[in-house]
Formats: structure tokens, C-alpha cells, sequence
């Protein structure tokens, strides 16, 4: 079995919505609700939705019922931990809600929409973000590089836009109030600054 904590925090900027804690392998899956200048009025409208709904997920390896009948509901601005001992199905749970894994059964709703994901690029476009312990990060690349890997801003052409990435990565950076040069290299980053460029 596995239980859940939540806490409320006012949806004013990006937070973390979700923080799963899984032990073995240890790992922090972190999901970002954004209200990204939305007025009172609407923030709290969209209180009434929730941001993240699954109901009835069930999901079976060979030999092993992972989940059975799980459901989870998360309003925006609410943090979460899900927490049990090892097989309890907790990873599974995260594996679907990041696209990595596909339910058996069971619906996934993001704000009262139903979703499936074929692949983790789905989840993210839905607003998941999935972030392990173990960071996929590149050390030998640049921060701006790093927060574009995989989705690479490009010039006509097919060329890299190496400017607009920098950009772009300050403005998100500026956002947090966190003061990295998006031009150093990632491997010459503390841990702590590493994870929040994983994260953002």
C-alpha cells in the first residue's frame, strides 16, 4: 500500500504539484502546474478543475499486478507525496503519468480533459515534467543547451538558434529568480543548481 500527504500552496508562479518519493532506486518526480499570468478570478476557477485526475488505473506485468484500481486527484497548486515500500507500484503510477508506461485500464484526465500518452514528449506537452535523481543532463554542454535538449530551437535552414535559446532560457531562468549564466556549462554547476535546471 502507499499513502498520500498534500499540502495546499497558493497557485500564484510554476511549483511543484506533484513530488512522488520512491527510495529504490531514489528518485523525485516533480510536476509543474503553471499559471502563467492568469487574474485571481481565473486562478480561482480553475481551482475547481483538477489538474491532474487518474481513476481506476490498473496495470499488470508478467507475474505481478502493479496497480489495481488506483485513483488520484490533484487541484492546481497542491503538493503531493506518494510514498510506500518497495512494489507497492508507486514508480508505475509516475511511469504512466510521465507517458512512459501505459495503463491497462483506467482514464487520465490534465484539467478535465482526457489523455493518453504514447511517449514521455506527450506528458510533457500536457505540462509533466518528470525529474530523476539520476539527472539527464549534459555536462559538456551549456545551461541554455541543456534546457532545449531534445527540442532545439532552429533557424531556417535546419540550424541551430543558438541566440534564441539563450533567450529564452535567461527569460525562464530570470522568471525563478535564479541567477545561472545560461551560458556556462553545466558541469561546472553545483548539484542543487543541476537539478533546478533539470526541473526547469
Amino acid at each position: 500500500e502507499w499513502r498520500m500527504c498534500s499540502e495546499y500552496i497558493p497557485p500564484l508562479d510554476p511549483i511543484p504539484a506533484l513530488l512522488p518519493l520512491d527510495r529504490d532506486p531514489p528518485r523525485i518526480i516533480v510536476f509543474l502546474t503553471r499559471h502563467e499570468s492568469q487574474s485571481h478570478a481565473s486562478i480561482a476557477a480553475s481551482m475547481s478543475i483538477p489538474r491532474i485526475q487518474v481513476s481506476g488505473i490498473r496495470k499488470q506485468f508478467p507475474g505481478v499486478l502493479a496497480l489495481d484500481g488506483v485513483s488520484l486527484t490533484l487541484a492546481p497548486g497542491e503538493v503531493l507525496a506518494v510514498v510506500g515500500e518497495n512494489g507497492a507500484g508507486k514508480s508505475t503510477l509516475m511511469s504512466i503519468l510521465a507517458g512512459v508506461a501505459a495503463p491497462d485500464a483506467g482514464v487520465l484526465k490534465i484539467d478535465g480533459a482526457p489523455v493518453k500518452f504514447s511517449n514521455p514528449r506527450d506528458a510533457q506537452a500536457a505540462g509533466i515534467a518528470t525529474i530523476f535523481q539520476e539527472l539527464d543532463l549534459v555536462p559538456s554542454l551549456d545551461v541554455a543547451a541543456n534546457l532545449f535538449l531534445g527540442r532545439e530551437l532552429r533557424k531556417p535552414g535546419g540550424f541551430l538558434d543558438t541566440a534564441a535559446m539563450r533567450r529564452e532560457a535567461r527569460k525562464r531562468l530570470t522568471d525563478i529568480e535564479l541567477g545561472i549564466d545560461v551560458e556556462r556549462l553545466v558541469g561546472d554547476l553545483s548539484i542543487g543548481q543541476r537539478q533546478v535546471v533539470a526541473i526547469v
